[in-house]
């Protein structure tokens, strides 16, 4: 996995808000210069899932102040319609009180529309 690609992500992000223990949120604009759009698609950019996974990992990694977090497990990545850039995403993060590894539930949206959901764990 490219360095490169986790720096232009953490550029990205802003207004990351630790809420408690439980729940975190941060915000994202991705504009066409993100190294994610590159080749994804030419002429109409798409983000690709992997990059919000990866924004969501930067997420966490702040929150819990954990750097070597390593995912063990994508138990759930829906995505409900593309994001192109330019579009604001808020990404909130909320700990899955019973379980015995760090999991993590994400929901992603724009405005009100709720455009991917996410379940990593760690």
């Amino acid at each position: 996995m490219s360095r490169d690609l986790i720096s232009d992500i953490n550029r990205y992000m802003c207004n990351i808000d630790i809420i408690d223990v439980r729940m975190a949120t941060a915000n994202f604009i991705f504009d066409k210069e993100f190294l994610g759009f590159q080749g994804h698609f030419e002429g109409n950019p798409v983000l690709p899932g992997v990059c919000k996974i990866l924004s969501a990992i930067e997420v966490i990694k702040i929150w819990k102040k954990k750097s070597g977090l390593e995912l063990k497990e994508i138990s759930l990545a829906k995505f409900f319609r593309p994001i192109t850039c330019d579009e604001e995403l808020i990404f909130k993060c909320f700990e899955n009180e019973t379980s015995e590894s760090l999991s993590v539930k994400i929901l992603i949206s724009k405005e009100e529309e709720k455009v991917a959901e996410l379940r990593l764990i760690f």
